[in-house]
């Protein structure tokens, strides 16, 4: 069967795009058996095979077994009378993992297939994907829940057991059992939620010690760092005017209207940049709907790197979500892009903060100096901080002087801010 598919996909340039896919989807499944045959003669070898672990992505994979299972969820259920609706929900930013394939789409086929067979009547199948917040991005998720039948406590612990089965003589009881061996293999966690009448809810927990993910290099003095491919938006070398300087020696992007914060990454790393300033080149990376823009020496390529987790080492490393080994041996960081986007957002607030005391200050003092109502001046010199926008309340006026004169008491002896500072590097040294 292999060789026809093959050949009929090799030789066949007049298929039609849903023959195509179907016998792609066939050649799958004969690869699957092929996996599955292959690690039932484990059970009488003497030594453990080597296993060839390879990038995977997850979200692939769930269109891959959403297709595999079609004619089970959807055709013999409608045959039946059922309407089953099938839901995929993928985290874009999912990082691919190493794993087996193979075993990784049995496991979550044998799981849909219990999820169809716990909805005679129909209902809503869903796949989803997510990174795992508790676990600080340490694992990724796959989940598969349906709106079944549901099981009580006493089936819900025993249904991972070998040969446990609630079917009768249509189960085997393996199915879960071979589920389960699958995210043993993998050092994967598997639970499961179920009330009678509300369903269940399988959670499939993959460790990242071994994630693959796309990245880009960026040189930063003697240093290599990598960004995530997936958080950048995209790469510039600033024009003159371009970057403005405001408090503190803080920096902004004009980039095409939209004000974008700028943090250096060598002084936030800690090492020194390579080239001249102004000469460095900006990448626009993007986190929860706000931008900032990262200035590094230059960008040295892309490339599909395998991540290793330092937080069980080193602890928690500020700006740093892993590691890993270029090519030519030597150890790159990885950068944590949410933490240097608060670091970067948080800096850019506290700049406006403090321009905006330090010139209502000035404004106070000018008031009183020439006998001006306070209240209006004040009343200016806030708005003219907030983009020009003027108040037309004389309320609002009287307000805005009293908050400013609360704080020109002691505005003269706010210290100057200054950018948080990440050594990421010294704190590695220090383990």
């Amino acid at each position: 069967m292999a060789l026809y598919t093959e050949a009929l996909l090799e030789r066949e340039t007049n298929l039609s795009d849903r023959a195509r896919a179907s016998l792609e989807i066939i050649q799958r499944a004969v690869d699957d058996v092929a996996q599955t045959v292959a690690r039932m003669g484990e059970f009488y070898r003497s030594r453990e095979p080597e296993v060839a672990l390879e990038p995977v992505d997850l979200n692939l994979l769930l269109e891959h077994v959403a297709d595999l299972t079609r004619v089970r969820w959807s055709d013999m259920a409608q045959q039946r009378g059922a309407v089953i609706e099938m839901r995929l929900q993928q985290d874009a930013a999912l990082p691919r993992i190493a794993a087996v394939q193979s075993q990784i789409r049995d496991a979550l086929t044998n799981l849909v297939f219990n999820a169809v067979d716990a909805m005679p009547q129909g209902g809503t199948l869903t796949l989803r994907t997510r990174v795992d917040p508790a676990a600080r991005g340490r694992n990724v998720i796959v989940e598969v829940s349906d709106t079944g039948v549901g099981m009580d406590e006493q089936t819900r612990r025993r249904c991972l057991e070998p040969f446990f089965t609630t079917k009768g003589t249509r189960g085997t009881g393996l199915g879960l059992a071979m589920v389960y061996g699958v995210a043993e293999r993998h050092g994967a966690t598997i639970s499961v939620d179920s009330e009678p009448g509300k369903g269940t809810r399988t959670v499939v927990r993959l460790p990242l010690t071994l994630a693959i993910m796309d990245g880009m290099e960026l040189a930063v003095g003697s240093e290599v760092y990598i960004a995530p491919l997936s958080a950048i938006v995209e790469s510039l070398r600033p024009a003159p005017g371009d970057v403005k300087t405001i408090a503190n020696d803080s920096q902004v992007l004009n980039l095409r209207g939209e004000i974008v914060p700028v943090l250096s990454l060598a002084k936030a790393l800690g090492t020194e940049h390579g080239c001249k300033p102004g000469e460095e080149v900006l990448v626009v990376v993007e986190n929860g709907g706000r931008r900032a823009a990262l200035a590094a020496d230059a960008l040295l390529g892309q490339q599909q790197i395998v991540v290793k987790n330092l937080e069980g080492n080193f602890g928690k490393v500020s700006g740093v979500a892993g590691a890993t080994i270029l090519g030519n041996g030597a150890v790159s960081l990885i950068l944590d892009i949410p933490e240097l986007m608060r670091v970067a957002l948080g800096a850019e607030r506290r700049d406006v903060l403090w321009l905006v005391i330090r010139e209502a200050a000035i404004v106070v003092a000018i008031g009183a100096a020439l006998g001006v109502p306070l209240a209006i001046l004040a009343g200016r010199g806030v708005a003219s901080q907030l983009y020009g926008v003027r108040p037309v309340d004389p309320a609002s006026y009287a307000a805005a002087a009293v908050v400013l004169t609360a704080i020109a008491g002691f505005a003269a002896f706010l210290p100057a801010h200054r950018a948080s500072r990440i050594d990421p590097m010294a704190a590695l040294r220090k383990e």
